[in-house]
């Protein structure tokens, strides 16, 4: 199943998104490596990531890039350490990690919200 990856508020309000179609994120946290916190991303329900947090999601998803094997894995590698990086320079952000199988439906296809330079295309536009 895919997992949706957002970047969202403290009232629940979504900034941007990346979804997994691929199943990257799952393949990543259940290798056997001592991940900080890859190995809690939850794939039956969803898991949250406070700012406390940030260094060592970051540490993890560094790692993870060895595991990248196709286009579509590197897209979603890339993509969600913009969401990581704006997550570590904003304040009252967290980062939401939820199974989908409705993505399309939601009107998200790979990246949802961000331009190419990790910005938020409706700030831009301000």
């Amino acid at each position: 199943m895919p997992i949706l990856v957002q970047l969202i508020t403290e009232s629940g309000e979504q900034v941007a998104a990346v979804n997994d179609v691929d199943g990257f994120i799952s393949r990543c946290a259940s290798e056997p490596r001592k991940w900080r916190l890859l190995k809690y991303v939850d794939p039956y329900g969803d898991t949250y990531f406070n700012r406390l947090q940030i260094l060592d999601f970051l540490a993890d998803w560094e790692a993870a890039e060895t595991l990248v094997r196709s286009p579509e894995g590197e897209t979603l590698w890339v993509e969600v350490g913009r969401l990581a990086r704006r997550w570590r320079e904003e304040v009252h952000l967290y980062l939401k990690f939820s199974l989908t199988d409705r993505a399309e439906e939601r009107g998200l296809g790979q990246c949802s919200g961000m331009t190419p330079s990790g910005r938020d295309s409706e700030a831009m536009s301000r």
